[in-house]
């Protein structure tokens, strides 16, 4: 889903793509709907985003443990909801990210509601 809005959560008045914030839903680590400002962040088209891993977008270093925490939180086990962690954009710059990571129910599924702030300095 790459619309502004993600109704199936019951969130049909807030529209995504007026927020500063970077927002993604991925179920079982696969991007469902992510706005178009994470979509700038890492450089990518939001179509090329649906579908794919969200691992894929980590720094190597980081995958097992968003790998572990992702699976830990689906299967309703205490994890952290705030952490900062390393994205690689397409271009293959690392941004240092700050997660705010909710537990959802998307289509039926448990999905990881994501909000997604940069954190790297400034150049």
């Amino acid at each position: 889903m790459s619309d502004k809005r993600i109704p199936s959560l019951g969130l049909e008045s807030i529209d995504y793509s007026m927020t500063s914030d970077a927002v993604t839903v991925n179920v079982q680590g696969t991007l469902r709907f992510v706005n178009q400002r994470f979509a700038d962040m890492i450089g990518y088209e939001i179509s090329e985003l649906i579908g794919m891993s969200i691992l894929d977008l980590h720094a190597p270093e980081y995958r097992h443990l968003i790998h572990d925490i992702t699976d830990r939180r689906q299967r309703h086990q205490k994890v952290p909801t705030r952490y900062v962690t390393y994205l690689i954009k397409k271009n293959d710059e690392r941004i240092q990210v700050e997660y705010d990571v909710y537990l959802i129910q998307y289509e039926g599924k448990p999905a990881s509601f994501t909000i997604i702030k940069e954190v790297s300095e400034k150049p």
